[in-house]
């Protein structure tokens, strides 16, 4: 059950979401991806396809930002935008036929051509950005976010301290900001990226 207080900081996480404000974006993000992506892999039982179902709700929701204030519970939506996102997927995989209604409530939740488009080369700019990173931090910053290693365990590998391997992680994300920035790309969609790949982790 969630309280009056929280509620109440919830809806001031989304007017400033509706105001385009990529930090809000991203602390919505960490609160609630992981019980999305939980609830996705539980319908689908393919943890690419409930990341792929939970990238395409947050991507949604970002485009869709200025509606955000109008909405009571965040929880709620998102978990009947979540639903219609695994229904869609259902339906295609298993060919279930569906009333009108719920076929336009899919439609309107699913993920355009051109946003998919404009992740997929959002990913491309990351991995160039990545590549033009000197080979340490490149090394650090893949065992972090797609390995999903610890400080720890990183700084073992490479036989370097924790605080080195820190401060590769925190220059390699300032450096991707400002190369994400360079190329016209939102910070927003880094943050989901990056998101995503920690969460293959989980």
């Amino acid at each position: 059950m969630i309280s009056t207080e929280e509620l109440h900081e919830e809806r001031a996480l989304l007017v400033r979401v509706t105001k385009g404000d990529e930090a809000a974006f991203a602390l919505l993000l960490n609160k609630h991806a992981k019980n999305l992506y939980s609830q996705a892999l539980a319908y689908t039982k393919s943890s690419e396809v409930a990341q792929d179902i939970v990238q395409d709700v947050f991507l949604k929701i970002w485009m869709k930002r200025k509606q955000l204030a109008e909405i009571d519970r965040f929880d709620n939506y998102l978990f009947i935008m979540t639903r219609n996102r695994i229904i869609s997927i259902l339906r295609k995989k298993l060919t279930v036929p569906v009333s009108d209604g719920m076929q336009e409530l899919i439609e309107e939740n699913s993920p355009s051509p051109e946003q998919q488009f404009s992740l997929k080369q959002a990913e491309s700019i990351l991995e160039k950005g990545i590549l033009a990173m000197p080979p340490q931090r490149q090394m650090v910053f893949k065992l972090s976010r797609k390995e999903g290693l610890s400080y720890a365990e990183i700084a073992e590998e490479l036989g370097i301290s924790t605080s080195t391997v820190k401060s590769h992680i925190v220059q390699a994300l300032n450096f991707l900001r400002d190369y994400f920035r360079s190329h016209g790309e939102p910070i927003v969609t880094l943050a989901l990226i990056l998101f995503f790949q920690k969460l293959k982790n989980f």
